[in-house]
């Protein structure tokens, strides 16, 4: 997006990833920057701080979540900008902050991601800092001038200094070099160098929709209408100049060109699986995004029993919690981050391959903000909706307001899927024996501070209740959980691969090698003529040629099998996961010596299949190979 200049106020849209940021940020060096969020606003802050430091500019972030102290120390030194969110802001404002007290002198005012500021818990706050600037002005006028009271009287006054200096709006282009020095005279002769000439404001946002009157207002120099929906009342707040400059980049699609839309259509029972089927078989950083932090923290608990890369992101957490998260993210080409829609507007992540939309969004502009994280800038990427019955008519209104073209199905592999089923039935019956310990646990710590507290002590059965859930009946039983734990092990050391036969190069063994080498090849043609097209003879020998590597791996591994052993015995004594894969390569040995029926087996596979499978093809590649077919 091109950087905006001039003189006129500014009210912007385009898509996600196009940058917004440098765009408001490269014309100003003296601003207050308002986001709804500390993370935005730490990315805002690192934006412009790395395009200031070549002009020894400051840029100070203020936010919550971070000690009050050091942020009004770093106001001291008068930073020109300021980059924060409305909760902090106002805080310090309130308290009276000195650089912040008086903003007359405030050059250039930005709202990045404006319509988030209208939710809920946000406008309150941003009306009272926008009520302080205007005070400010206001003030600082009245004082420079001793007659005018206000910005619009200002206003008025510098229109009739421009008339005077024949700078009307029938002056020719070639006259903008002119226009602009005899401004500067004419509001130089005001003597008013004690308050601003102009404050020059930037509204941004990916889905900043102006409804038709509100733009026609706008255009018209009219602001918002007082009493209207919130939009216009943030509109009619804002002390526009009498035109604003209305920039929409936006498409027809809203979404970013290069971002792909898919669906998966599944039960309520069925969609953890079928989440957890994108996570263990399609690598790359994925951002799976939920709508209630309670869903996102038996979420994230379930996938940490399965033992994937996850961490989460929510409002709720500490500042130096939501940070760390954010950085193991970004370090990592296979992390997973299960976020509220906290993290949905404007971060900035490089190579997040995949969104996935756990719960559908309430608004479409939500919806076009997660699509967002992924396909930055030139790259690519895929955003899957899972959608149960319940969520059904939420997901129709989506498609109807974001339009055609329907969005295809993404596909869940039916040889794979009873594996994964199995998988997630064991972490659910996990999970529910560890959530019921831990409210023992609970319920048991509070009895205990409550009895210090009154002097009394607890008797002998409700210490032997550590295991009881209050309410729930019964105990956790330590060894089925043991139990669980080791046969979910079990699982998770068994690569996720259809099971099919290698004694015969016929029926499944057959797709598979062609499936391979058409993925191989590449060939678009090919895929669509189907099996015909595929050369048996040539199956067959690279067939032949692959046992035999697997033949020589084997051997080779029978080589180090003895000096490993007394090794993995001791990890399997420690470490349950150790234990798994043992477990997994004896019986690989087994099946290797004896075989079915007593017979040696020709080839053996033993993956190191826990967490996820990075060497398969990302969610984009399997569904683009599936259209193919």
């Amino acid at each position: 997006m091109p950087a905006v200049r001039g003189r006129c106020d500014v009210i912007g849209a385009a898509q996600t990833g196009s940058g917004k940021t440098l765009a408001f940020g490269l014309p100003i060096l003296q601003a207050l920057i308002l986001a709804p969020t500390r993370e935005l606003a730490l990315q805002v802050c690192k934006h412009l701080e790395a395009i200031a430091k070549p002009a020894d500019v400051a840029v100070v972030p203020i936010l919550g979540g971070m000690a009050v102290q050091k942020q009004s120390r770093l106001l001291g030194y008068r930073p020109p900008v300021v980059v924060a969110t409305p909760g902090r802001l106002w805080e310090l404002m309130r308290d009276g902050q000195e650089h912040l007290t008086n903003l007359a002198g405030l050059s250039f005012l930005v709202l990045d991601e404006a319509d988030r500021m209208l939710q809920q818990g946000h406008f309150q706050e941003l009306s009272s800092i926008l009520d302080h600037i205007a005070a400010s002005r206001k003030h600082a006028i009245a004082e420079a001038t001793g007659t005018v009271s206000d910005d619009e009287e200002f206003t008025e006054l510098i229109a009739q200094q421009r008339t005077n200096a024949a700078l009307t709006d029938r002056a020719e282009p070639g006259d903008a070099e002119h226009a602009v020095d005899a401004i500067d005279e004419a509001e130089g002769a005001l003597n008013v160098a004690a308050c601003p000439r102009f404050l020059q404001i930037f509204v941004f946002s990916a889905t900043l929709t102006l409804p038709r009157n509100l733009r026609q207002r706008l255009k018209g120099g009219k602001g918002g209408a007082s009493g209207s929906a919130s939009l216009e009342k943030l509109m009619d707040k804002l002390p526009f100049r009498a035109k604003p400059k209305i920039v929409d980049l936006t498409s027809e699609r809203k979404l970013a060109d290069r971002v792909t839309e898919a669906q998966v259509m599944c039960s309520d029972n069925g969609r953890d699986a079928a989440l957890y089927f994108l996570l263990a078989c399609h690598p790359g950083r994925t951002l799976v995004f939920v709508n209630a932090v309670s869903s996102l923290r038996r979420l994230v608990a379930l996938l940490k029993i399965l033992q994937l890369p996850v961490r989460p992101l929510h409002a709720g957490l500490q500042q130096r919690q939501r940070l760390k998260a954010l950085q193991q993210f970004r370090s990592s080409p296979q992390s997973i981050l299960v976020a509220s829609d906290v993290a949905a507007r404007g971060l900035d992540i490089p190579d997040v391959a995949c969104v996935v939309h756990y719960q559908l969004p309430a608004s479409a502009d939500m919806y076009v903000h997660r699509c967002g994280r992924t396909a930055r800038a030139a790259a690519e990427g895929i955003a899957l909706a899972l959608v149960t019955p319940k969520e059904s008519a939420r997901f129709s209104s989506l498609r109807k307001a974001l339009g055609p073209p329907e969005p295809p199905t993404f596909p869940l592999d039916p040889y794979i899927m009873p594996a994964i089923s199995q998988r997630m039935s064991l972490a659910l019956q996990l999970d529910g024996h560890l959530r019921k310990a831990s409210k023992a646990e609970q319920e048991l710590s509070w009895k205990q501070r409550t009895a210090a507290e009154l002097d009394l002590d607890l008797s002998d059965n409700d210490e032997g209740d550590r295991g009881n859930s209050a309410g729930q009946g019964g105990r956790t039983d330590p060894n089925a959980v043991a139990k669980l734990q080791q046969e979910l092990a079990d699982k998770l050391a068994e690569p996720l691969q259809r099971r099919i036969s290698t004694k015969f190069f016929t029926g499944a063994m057959a797709v598979q090698a062609a499936a391979a080498q058409e993925e191989a090849s590449g060939n678009a043609a090919a895929a669509s003529a189907g099996s015909d097209a595929l050369a048996p003879m040539d199956l067959a020998q690279q067939l032949a040629e692959a046992r035999q590597a697997a033949t020589a791996s084997v051997q080779k591994r029978e080589a180090s099998q003895a000096k490993r052993a007394k090794k993995a015995k001791k990890q399997r004594q420690l470490d349950p996961r150790a234990a798994a894969e043992q477990a997994a390569l004896d019986r690989a040995l087994r099946q290797r010596k004896g075989g079915v029926g007593g017979k040696r087996a020709a080839l053996v596979v033993v993956p190191a299949a826990i967490g996820r499978q990075a060497g398969g093809p990302n969610a984009l590649q399997a569904l683009r190979s599936h259209l193919l077919r």
